[in-house]
């Protein structure tokens, strides 16, 4: 067989081998003149291990965590850039020169908040309009919110249809006949435009 051979490399102060270096289960490549730093497999799990004084860093330009299987990014961080986070190999979320931006597809920037239990709201990175508001819920994407125009009225949409207004001085406008303001616990008084009268009820 050829000669496996361990060298020292007086240029680079080192150890080099010509060969794999195995180490069987909990036998751990310990370093550090205190061994603070130790990698090894426990049978289950592969372990990289700090102890001791200071932080464990991990230093890169560019850095990546990967599956194994598939090599899809969980997550990335680019020096000087970007901070991204993948769901299913498919960027979701990153930080910006300016915050964060939340994206989904084409680009849509759509942030949700919610889970199985609650109803998900979903607050999306454009004006909208009253058939895709920019705040809704994802139970009823086409209700919800949005910029009305550049003044900062702001429109409410119903199923796609818009229903009310909040102008930029305040005043709430419900933009159809027959749409009640209804006040009281009951609903006991009611004001409403029929078509053709005011009515207070």
């Amino acid at each position: 067989a050829t000669n496996k051979t361990f060298q020292w490399l007086d240029a680079t102060d080192s150890w080099t081998s010509s060969e794999h270096i195995a180490l069987l289960d909990n036998k751990k490549l310990k370093i550090g003149s205190s061994q603070d730093l130790e990698i090894y497999h426990d049978g289950s799990n592969s372990r990289v291990q700090h102890g001791g004084t200071g932080n464990l860093i991990v230093q890169a330009d560019d850095l990546r965590l990967r599956a194994d299987a598939t090599g899809e990014n969980y997550l990335r961080g680019i020096s000087n850039a970007a901070v991204e986070l993948y769901y299913d190999n498919s960027k979701k979320f990153e930080t910006t020169s300016a915050g964060v931006a939340v994206n989904t597809t084409n680009n849509s920037h759509t942030l949700e908040v919610g889970g199985s239990v609650r109803t998900t709201a979903q607050i999306k990175g454009y004006s909208g309009n009253h058939a895709v508001p920019s705040f809704t819920f994802a139970s009823a994407a086409s209700t919800g919110m949005y910029l009305l125009n550049s003044n900062g009225t702001i429109g409410f949409s119903n199923a796609g249809t818009h229903t009310a207004t909040l102008d930029n001085n305040g005043n709430l406008l419900l933009v159809g006949d027959n749409q009640k303001l209804q006040i009281g616990a009951s609903q006991d008084l009611e004001l409403y435009h029929s078509g053709t009268q005011s009515i207070i009820t």
